[in-house]
Formats: structure tokens, sequence, C-alpha cells
């Protein structure tokens, strides 16, 4: 299907993403904020998108590994924050040429960034607060670091960091 475009915010969406989304190949925007979607992310789900510049998933109840998107290397949007996704961040997000808008804030997701983080030369705004910081975590929260190299990030203008410390 050519269908690139998909902006369902706000509705009070449940159940789980249809597999079906595998066969949009031409996906380049994926709103599905504020609604109540649930269940893991598979990771072929967006993965046969390669034209995806936008990925909004924030405001929903999903769980499981935030999915990795390394074929997606017009990706500049990612806002997955107030889920339970749980694991540690992909490093592939921070090797991807275009991503200028990171936001994981209030997940269940491990505070120990990956090494790629510094390779993230478009990166324009970050957003990790509270990176452990949803009610529903049940694995114990690990120190967080923050990578030295993020303070040298060129195009880096908008961090949010709070929130990451022992509760």
């Amino acid at each position: 299907t050519t269908l690139s475009s998909i902006y369902v915010q706000n509705n009070n969406l449940t159940g789980s993403l249809p597999v079906t989304f595998q066969d949009l190949t031409e996906l380049e925007n994926v709103c599905l904020s504020w609604n109540a979607f649930s269940g893991s992310v598979p990771f072929s789900i967006f993965g046969n998108a390669k034209q995806l510049e936008k990925l909004l998933l924030d405001h929903n109840y999903f769980t499981g590994p935030i999915p990795s998107l390394e074929n997606s290397t017009l990706l500049e949007m990612v806002q997955i924050s107030r889920n339970k996704f749980s694991g540690r961040i992909p490093a592939s997000y921070f090797n991807l040429p275009k991503l200028h808008d990171f936001s994981a804030s209030l997940n269940c997701i491990s505070t120990r960034l990956p090494a790629s983080i510094c390779n993230a030369s478009s990166l324009g705004r970050l957003s990790l607060t509270g990176l452990h910081g949803n009610w529903a975590c049940v694995e114990p929260i690990e120190h967080f670091e923050l990578p030295s190299c993020v303070w040298s990030l060129s195009s880096l203008k908008s961090l949010y960091i709070a929130g990451n410390g022992f509760y």
C-alpha cells in the first residue's frame, strides 16, 4: 500500500498494534500518541518502513523492549515517553544520521545509555527524564551516568535528564 502517514492521536484506542503495520512499507509519519495501546512493539513491525521520518508512540501502555529501527535511516523524531518500555535504548538509534529529537522519558528503561549516543551528530533535543520513572517498573534502578560526550554534541539545544537518581 502507499499509505505514508498515520495520525490517530488522542482517540483512546486500545489493544496491540496490528502485525499488518509491517506491510506498510511507505510509512513516513506514525503518530499513535495519547491512546491506550498496549503490548509489545515487535522489532519487525516498522522494520520495512525505510522512509520513516517520525515515530510518535508516547502516552500509551506499550511494554517490552524498544523496537530497533536501524533500517530507518531517514528517521528524524522518536517519541516513546510515558509507556512501560523496558530494557536498554538500542544503540542503533543514535547512529541514525538525521535523528533530531529523541524522547524516552517515564518508562522502565535502563539508565545505562549506549555509547553510540556520542555519534548523534544531528541530535537537537534529548529527553531522558525519569527513564526508570514509571510507577509500574519492577526491576531495580541502575546508577545513571551521562556520557561526557553529550556535552560536546554540537547540534544539541535541549537536554532533559531530571529524575534519574535513586528513588
